[in-house]
């Protein structure tokens, strides 16, 4: 699916996709024609964020290099999203109230 959607997502400049059904939570780097970015002018990021359920997937360590940040799966989180006029920070907490995870996307000018 990555192979036909990535193409759209780029042509379009979407910056983020959310999606979660992998019982996992990670996020990759921008990705730009399959290759992962240095910085954030180009791409977009894919975060997977789904692990408030017991029923949760692992990967191995190969399939973890394709992400920036990977979370331990026997974690249950939540991701707080707050979004501006020209950026979006999105915080993930774990059940005990810790910030796991945290980033900010800025628009980026076309």
């Amino acid at each position: 699916m990555f192979e036909l959607w990535a193409p759209v997502f780029e042509t379009m400049h979407v910056d983020i996709v959310l999606s979660g059904h992998d019982h996992m939570y990670a996020r990759t780097p921008y990705i730009f024609e399959g290759v992962p970015q240095e910085d954030n002018q180009q791409g977009t990021m894919y975060l997977i964020g789904a692990t408030a359920t017991h029923k949760f997937r692992t990967i191995s360590e190969q399939g973890k290099a394709n992400f920036d940040f990977y979370l331990d799966p026997t974690q249950s989180v939540v991701i707080m999203v707050s979004v501006y006029a020209d950026s979006m920070m999105f915080e993930t907490v774990n059940l005990a109230g810790d910030i796991v995870d945290q980033f900010t996307l800025y628009k980026r000018v076309q």
